[in-house]
């Protein structure tokens, strides 16, 4: 049969790279020069909602200082006022063939804002940005990528730092259609998350190493997220993880008690398991040199899926839905060790109180719990579940729950469950890899048919990068998505029984030989 071949370039500034959303920083506060469609109505002709009553940062302050007691715990920044604002509320206003609606809000002393939608359904061309009133700081766009799926019910947006908060739509003017939103909460930032790191922000410590001036680890950085919970107003950290079949599946490991939240249990609620797939995941949030200045942008991907966990090693296991940017991202996929064998070093690579990513080193052999964890918050942890490492330099603290620990070949052996608070030499304790491999022995609390899903049986996986998917010899007759941060090469395929083929590929897809869709079904490229 005669060869085709052809190949379809994807455009990087087109829907690709609309799954991830942008935060930037603007040092001048020229926000709305640089994003000249910001600029409407004047901010005092923007309605207002005024958050009240003002947040008592004392009584906060209180709680979470006997919540400093559970040792490394998913940190608390922000008090929630629920709300209940929709198109409704604000102003709209038509130019250059589009329409926009603008609602502005405000919190005494807030250092930042952040809100949850539990209605987000944009139409094809729509956009929103949120930014500070005073042009420091823009985060956007959301388009109709970020649409709450249909299994879960809400969308967390990143933080906007300041007091004062715009968020605008625009929609094309030639849409019939039109777009809905509802805001159900606005979180008040009642710690600084965005001040400068010379007068110790969030991070309680001042031990901490920024990983930026650690050189050799910028590759295991670029695995590693801070991770904002459902509630919209606590942290944790974690990292990507490589599976043997390398195909890029964005499995994301944290901490089982990133989850287990409302009243710890030791095991997982529906509802507990349904608000993690809510999650928020930033990216690169990190300085850009040593003893530099902040980062002025990183990335958030929204919405994952709970694959599995276990209380006895204190892992989750989530698989993000934002796919098919990570080329463009820079974002890495890590290698783990599950053989068992003794660490001579361990290294942790974390977000301490949300903080800009950090970097922990304990210079020698790790040794297994001898006996059993008793934690503050009454579970227990079994003997031989968990490495302690002895930090010599650096530390964690909360918000640094779920973070990777690295063994001497920069492989993942493990993530943080807690620990003595402070300045080393302190000792921390991680959940063990090569246990939660096995896990409970069921696919929802083992590693295992995840990360080694057709049993290869291998012990070792280093990281990946990007790699070309080959996608051969298949009849699809279902519903299928193929994703890659590089390429997909696809050989020699039909699709039928009115299935959907789609194709996410961050560079370039090569169709070679024969390729064939059916009366019925569906071949699109995103």
């Amino acid at each position: 049969m005669k060869k085709l071949l052809f190949i379809l370039l994807l455009l990087l500034n087109g829907s690709m790279i609309s799954a991830q959303v942008i935060s930037s920083f603007f040092s001048e506060k020229n926000a709305l020069e640089a994003y000249p469609m910001l600029k409407q109505k004047g901010r005092e002709a923007i309605p207002l909602k005024k958050m009240s009553p003002i947040v008592s940062t004392e009584r906060l302050m209180k709680e979470d200082k006997e919540n400093e007691k559970l040792g490394d715990f998913p940190f608390r920044f922000g008090y929630e006022f629920d709300v209940n604002y929709s198109l409704r509320d604000g102003l709209w206003e038509e130019k250059d063939g589009k329409r926009f609606w603008s609602l502005r809000f405000s919190s005494e002393k807030a250092y930042s804002l952040n809100f949850i939608f539990s209605e987000l359904t944009l139409i094809p061309g729509a956009e929103i940005y949120i930014f500070s009133s005073d042009g420091r700081m823009v985060y956007g766009p959301i388009t109709e990528k970020q649409n709450i799926p249909q299994d879960r019910n809400s969308f967390l947006t990143d933080l906007i730092a300041g007091d004062d908060v715009v968020i605008q739509l625009s929609e094309p003017n030639i849409s019939k259609d039109t777009s809905k939103l509802k805001i159900s909460k606005v979180i008040h930032a009642y710690i600084d998350m965005f001040q400068a790191e010379e007068t110790l922000r969030a991070a309680k410590f001042d031990c901490h190493n920024d990983v930026a001036c650690y050189p050799a680890w910028v590759a295991e950085s670029k695995a590693v997220a801070l991770v904002l919970l459902s509630s919209g107003s606590y942290w944790c950290s974690g990292s990507l993880l490589n599976n043997t079949n390398q195909d890029n599946r964005p499995f994301f490991l944290t901490a089982f008690h990133c989850i287990d939240t409302s009243t710890p249990s030791g095991s997982l609620s529906a509802t507990e398991i349904n608000a993690a797939k809510n999650w928020a995941f930033r990216f690169h949030y990190k300085k850009i040199d040593c003893n530099g200045s902040a980062t002025y942008s990183y990335i958030t991907y929204n919405y994952a899926d709970f694959r599995a966990a276990w209380q006895d090693t204190d892992f989750a296991l989530m698989e993000l839905l934002s796919i098919g940017d990570y080329a463009n991202s820079d974002i890495r996929f890590l290698g783990w060790d599950r053989s068992g064998n003794t660490p001579t070093s361990g290294t942790g690579i974390h977000h301490p109180a949300g903080d800009l990513m950090k970097i922990s080193f304990d210079n020698h052999s790790l040794v297994s719990n001898s006996s059993v964890i008793n934690w503050s918050d009454g579970l227990q942890s079994p003997i031989n579940t968990h490495w302690n490492v002895g930090y010599d330099n650096g530390t964690t603290e909360g918000g640094s729950s779920g973070s990777p620990l690295f063994d001497q070949n920069r492989r993942v052996i493990g993530q943080l469950h807690g620990g003595a608070s402070g300045c080393p030499p302190v000792t921390k304790r991680y959940g063990q890899f090569h246990k939660s491999w096995s896990g409970g022995g069921t696919n929802d609390t083992r590693l295992s048919n995840w990360l080694d899903p057709n049993n290869t049986n291998v012990t070792t996986l280093n990281s990946l990068s990007c790699v070309t998917i080959n996608f051969a010899n298949k009849i699809i007759t279902a519903n299928t998505t193929v994703t890659s941060c590089s390429d997909i090469n696809i050989q020699n395929v039909t699709v039928q029984n009115n299935a959907k083929l789609t194709l996410n590929a961050a560079n370039a897809v090569t169709l070679n030989g024969t390729f064939e869709v059916k009366l019925g079904s569906q071949f699109e490229i995103k």
